[in-house]
């Protein structure tokens, strides 16, 4: 049995943008990673999700980072110019080693 396909999964985690490709909703949709806005993202099986899919979540991550990093420097808040504020933490679980090296 094969998983979901590889442009769905990453639709899902990281949402699009009105018009991203053919059948999509009108107005856009927010991904589940800016849903759990507030809360915890639970990601089983990280490992056997596409190395794509992989690397959108870890650069959502990294953006994570980034925002809380500007925050810090010029204080919350979503101004003109300024990152927006993020507030959710990623959990991820796997049955396969994934680190190397």
């Amino acid at each position: 049995m094969h998983g979901p396909d590889e442009n769905l999964l990453e639709a899902e985690l990281l949402g699009y943008e009105r018009g991203a490709f053919t059948g999509t909703r009108q107005q856009g949709k927010a991904g589940f990673i800016e849903l759990a806005h507030g809360g915890v993202l639970f990601l089983d099986e990280i490992g056997d999700m596409p190395l794509s899919v992989q690397a959108g979540v870890y650069d959502a991550y990294v953006e994570k980072l980034s925002a809380a990093a500007q925050d810090l420097k010029t204080g919350p808040g979503d101004q003109e110019g300024k990152v927006p504020s993020t507030d959710w933490t990623i959990t991820l679980r796997s049955n396969i080693f994934v680190w190397s090296g």
